[in-house]
């Protein structure tokens, strides 16, 4: 059985120019069901993340919410449910034929992440 996988990118502001592209690439892995949050502010995602767990958090700025993408599984909870896995991805990443390669990977592994002893912001299931 293929696993399922939700894929969450959190975005403030204009959408790059190459979103085309990196949306080709999503579409290409079926194995991915993709998600593009878009944020007004920085508030946004503060009050998703204080919301969740119950502690305040006070981000200030859009790239310093970095740090709140692992508790994306809990504060999209509600969107992640029917998926065995998630996670997050940049918009400035080349994804090639994940397809092939995540399901061994998945069988046999907890985290799947650029970084070999931690999670890695650019992509992390």
């Amino acid at each position: 059985m293929t696993p399922r996988i939700k894929l969450f990118t959190v975005w403030c502001g204009p959408l790059p120019t190459w979103v085309d592209q990196f949306i080709h690439r999503v579409e290409y892995n079926p194995i991915l069901d993709w998600e593009l949050v878009l944020v007004t502010s920085p508030n946004t995602l503060n009050k998703l993340a204080s919301d969740y767990t119950g502690v305040q958090c006070n981000k200030s700025t859009v790239y310093s919410q970095c740090d709140l993408r692992p508790l994306f599984g809990g504060m999209f909870h509600n969107r992640c449910k029917g998926y065995e896995w998630w996670g997050w991805c940049d918009l400035d990443i080349v994804l090639g034929d994940l397809n092939s390669l995540l399901p061994p990977l998945l069988d046999t592994t907890d985290v799947i992440s650029v970084e070999e002893y931690g999670v890695s912001g650019p992509f992390t299931i």
